[in-house]
């Protein structure tokens, strides 16, 4: 299963999945492996995300990638664990940095799971959370977003607090470069991209892409429903959770470019919006993960969360598959193919160094994987 969280009256549904007939063999497990998942099923989701549209490596198995467990961190069966709940996560070198929802606070810790400091309590002053949402860390500074407080917190590298930058429901923060990052928020002013200097000084607001049609005077409070990356040639590449859309945001000129989402495997669940008086809710659902740079230096694309008949998870379709999709993109924006993570789960972060981490649903344990990439 995956998350389930309310705002303002709307249910967000999340979990991972795919095609129900995509495997006749029955697994075969690997003691040494809690992940292993069987080729057919593997060759099953792939070959029926991939139908939908022609990637420029499908079949080339020069690009095909295999996972191995490595190491999982925490989850229901440790009796101290470092972190209670992952909603999103980090890797700059050998460090690992956590927004731990539940505990209401930043874990860093090195990639043996050795914790090395952490930061935050719930609470609603400085160094305090009520909904930490997103963490992003570069060379010399950690953010930390909470979407419930209208803040960001920029911590030094070993979590002691610098600066605390008022944004309106901050659900991404992305670092352009060492000096300055976004904060992506539908209801600050002045767009959805929303540019500060490394002191917390705003620079500007600028962007709106079409996503879809909601009542215009309605603005939803979400928690993390941007995902966005600093892309080459001054472009930061933006998504939402809840559509199927990846829109180029130029930094220099400030303009929205066209959408360069290739096209759905499945039908795309939109928002269902429904007024009772002068109250607006509505249901979200995940058709989209986190965008970032993985095997190979390319644009990996998580989809969303599809149930076993290969429908976006939500109402009765409530059934998660084993696996997690990606797509793959060059830097032209063109479709690459697509592959599959063997667990259902969510993409954390990627570290050609040290592998792929990524949040297991069933027992809310971090969990890295070893990423080969070729043929055997």
């Amino acid at each position: 299963m995956g998350r389930v969280s309310a705002f303002l009256g709307a249910a967000l549904l999340t979990a991972c999945g795919g095609p129900a007939e995509e495997a006749s063999t029955a697994p075969v497990m690997d003691p040494d492996d809690p992940y292993y998942c069987h080729p057919d099923t593997i060759a099953g989701w792939t070959e029926w995300a991939e139908a939908s549209d022609q990637g420029l490596w499908e079949g080339d198995p020069s690009h095909s990638l295999r996972f191995t467990w490595l190491q999982s961190y925490g989850g229901d069966r440790d009796m101290d664990p470092p972190f209670y709940s992952i909603w999103e996560g980090a890797v700059s070198g050998d460090s690992l940095f956590i927004a731990d929802y539940a505990g209401c606070r930043v874990v860093c810790m090195d990639v043996e799971g050795n914790v090395l400091w952490t930061r935050g309590e719930q609470g609603e002053g400085p160094g305090h959370f009520g909904s930490l949402c997103n963490v992003a860390v570069s060379d010399r500074f950690v953010r930390a977003a909470d979407g419930m407080l209208d803040k960001v917190e920029v911590l030094d590298r070993s979590g002691q607090l610098l600066h605390l930058v008022p944004v309106s429901n901050p659900t991404d923060v992305v670092f352009i470069d060492d000096s300055t990052f976004a904060v992506l928020s539908a209801i600050e002013a002045g767009g959805e991209v929303h540019l500060y200097d490394c002191s917390g000084g705003k620079l500007r607001s600028f962007g709106e892409a079409e996503w879809f049609s909601q009542p215009r005077e309605v603005l939803f409070r979400m928690q993390d429903s941007y995902s966005a990356l600093k892309a080459p040639d001054s472009v930061l590449l933006v998504s939402r959770w809840d559509t199927y859309h990846i829109y180029p945001f130029h930094l220099d000129d400030g303009t929205v470019g066209d959408d360069l989402a290739r096209v759905y495997p499945t039908d795309v669940k939109e928002p269902q919006f429904r007024a009772q008086g002068n109250q607006v809710s509505g249901a979200f659902f995940r058709n989209m993960g986190k965008l970032f740079t993985g095997p190979e230096g390319m644009l990996n694309v998580e989809l969303g969360n599809f149930s076993v008949n290969g429908n976006v998870l939500g109402g009765p379709d409530s059934v998660s598959a084993p696996v997690r999709l990606i797509d793959r993109y060059d830097w032209d924006w063109n479709y690459l193919d697509t592959y599959c993570l063997p667990m259902d789960g969510e993409i954390i972060a990627y570290s050609p160094e040290y592998g792929m981490f990524a949040h297991d649903y069933a027992t809310g344990a971090l969990v890295r994987f070893r990423v080969e990439t070729g043929e055997p």
